[in-house]
C-alpha cells in the first residue's frame, strides 16, 4: 500500500513538472510572437509626409493559398491593422478561392473594397468570374481608373507565379492561370503603352518566381519599377501592415521610395518569421527530449517502488 501510495505521489509531482514544462514552452513561444511584427519590423520611410493621390490596385486571387491556409485573408487583417494616411487609397478585388476565411468576402461572387483613412468598405459585389481572366482583370483596372484619381498607381498581383513561361494568377475552381501575354492584353485594354511615362509607377507581384526578364520586359511601358521575387517566397508573403506603415512614416511623391519600403517590408517579415520557426522546433526538441527523460525517470522510479 505505502509502495502504491509513493507510486501516486510519483506520478502527480511528473504531472506537474510536465504542465510547468509545457507552460514555459507556450511562454517562451509567445514572448516571440505577439506584437513582433509591428515591434521589429523597423520598416521607414524618407520622414517627409507623403504627398498626391496614391491608389494601390490589389488583384487578389484567393486561390489554394486562401481556401487550406487563409493566406489571403491574413494579408487582408495585415493590411487593414492601421488606417493609411490621408490621399493613400487600396482598391480591392477579391475571388478566384474555392473557400474564404473571413465574412466579408463571398466565395461565388467578385467583390470589391476600398481602404483608406475611413477604413475598409464594400464597393461593389459582381457575378462571380474566372480571376485567371484577362477579362476580369481588365475590367477591374478600368473600374479603378474610372472611379479613383491618382497622381500615382502601383498594380499589386496577389497568387501563386510560374515565372515567364507561367505567368500569375491561378484560379483554382477553373484551374487556369493568366499567361503574361494575357496579362499584358488586360494592361493594353486600359492604358496606352508609355515608356516614358508608364501609367504605373510600380507593377508588384506577390508571388513566386516572378522577377524574370520576360516579365520585366511584358511589362515595360506599363510600369515604372518591378517590384518581385525571383525565388519562391514564404508562406507569409508581403507585409501589407509594413506597407502602410512605409507610407505613413512618408515617403514623399516617390515610388522608388515605396519600393524600398515594399521589398524591406517582406524581407524583414521574412527573416522574423524564419526565426520564429527555428525557434519553435528547437523549443519543440528540447521539449520532447525533457518528455522521454521524464517518463524514463518515472518507470525507472516506479520499478524501484515496486520491488
Amino acid at each position: 500500500m505505502e509502495s502504491c501510495k509513493r507510486h501516486g505521489a510519483w506520478a502527480h509531482r511528473l504531472g506537474i513538472a510536465l504542465v510547468l514544462i509545457t507552460c514555459l514552452c507556450v511562454a517562451l513561444v509567445c514572448l516571440g510572437c505577439g506584437d513582433s511584427k509591428e515591434d521589429n519590423s523597423g520598416i521607414k520611410g524618407t520622414g517627409e509626409k507623403t504627398t498626391g493621390k496614391w491608389v494601390v490596385e490589389l488583384y487578389m486571387c484567393g486561390t489554394d493559398l486562401e481556401s487550406e491556409g487563409g493566406a489571403a485573408t491574413n494579408d487582408l487583417a495585415e493590411l487593414t491593422e492601421n488606417p493609411p494616411p490621408e490621399g493613400v487609397t487600396f482598391v480591392i478585388q477579391t475571388g478566384g478561392a474555392k473557400k474564404w476565411h473571413n465574412d466579408a468576402v463571398k466565395r461565388k461572387e467578385i467583390d470589391r473594397f476600398v481602404y483608406d483613412k475611413d477604413g475598409l468598405r464594400r464597393l461593389d459585389k459582381l457575378p462571380d468570374a474566372d480571376m485567371a481572366s484577362p477579362d476580369t482583370l481588365a475590367s477591374f483596372l478600368k473600374f479603378a481608373q474610372d472611379k479613383f484619381e491618382a497622381d500615382h498607381r502601383i498594380l499589386i498581383m496577389w497568387d501563386h507565379g510560374g515565372g515567364t513561361v507561367g505567368g500569375a494568377c491561378y484560379d483554382e475552381r477553373t484551374q487556369h492561370m493568366m499567361s503574361l501575354n494575357q496579362m499584358q492584353d488586360a494592361l493594353a485594354s486600359t492604358y496606352e503603352k508609355n515608356r516614358e511615362n508608364p501609367p504605373f509607377d510600380i507593377v508588384g507581384f506577390d508571388c513566386c518566381l516572378m522577377a524574370t526578364y520576360g516579365v520585366a520586359n511584358n511589362l515595360e511601358g506599363y510600369g515604372r519599377y518591378l517590384v518581385a521575387s525571383q525565388e519562391l517566397e514564404p508562406g507569409n508573403g508581403w507585409y501589407y501592415s509594413g506597407i502602410v506603415k512605409g507610407f505613413n512614416e512618408g515617403v514623399g511623391s516617390d515610388p522608388l521610395v515605396l519600393g524600398k519600403v515594399l521589398c524591406d517590408s517582406y524581407l524583414q517579415i521574412a527573416i522574423l518569421l524564419t526565426s520564429l520557426t527555428a525557434l519553435i522546433k528547437q523549443l519543440m526538441f528540447w521539449y520532447a527530449g525533457l518528455v522521454v527523460g521524464a517518463i524514463g525517470a518515472y518507470y525507472f522510479f516506479a520499478t524501484l517502488m515496486l520491488m
